[in-house]
């Protein structure tokens, strides 16, 4: 990507995770989109996680039920927005996957 290209298109929310320990959420985004070391990044400043699995649920318009289970009865109002934050500083756990929103891409030398 040379001096001139344009990033705008690479704004949005991206979901990610690390291979290794001691990454932080900048790291692991810069690596997920490839970008060259010159590139400053903006990020929102909070990451989004849960901290355990996310279900595999089937929302009807009455209930909704664990797919395979469908007797099994899950809350989609208040399960699935347990949501977890930190900071885009802070190293993030390989084992869980993060939902990070880039704001703001541009090359550092212009």
């Amino acid at each position: 990507m040379g001096d001139n290209y344009n990033y705008d298109d690479m704004i949005g929310w991206y979901f990610v995770s690390s291979c290794k320990c001691g990454e932080t959420a900048i790291d692991a985004i810069k690596k997920r989109l490839n970008l060259p070391e010159d590139v400053d990044i903006g990020l929102y400043p909070k990451i989004y996680y849960r901290p355990g699995p996310v279900p595999n649920v089937k929302c009807g318009e009455r209930n909704c039920s664990l797919i395979g289970e469908e007797n099994t009865q899950f809350d989609c109002e208040s399960d699935l927005t347990k949501w977890c934050s930190r900071g885009v500083t802070s190293c993030i756990d390989p084992g869980l996957g993060y939902w990070i929103y880039v704001m703001s891409i541009e090359n550092s030398s212009q």
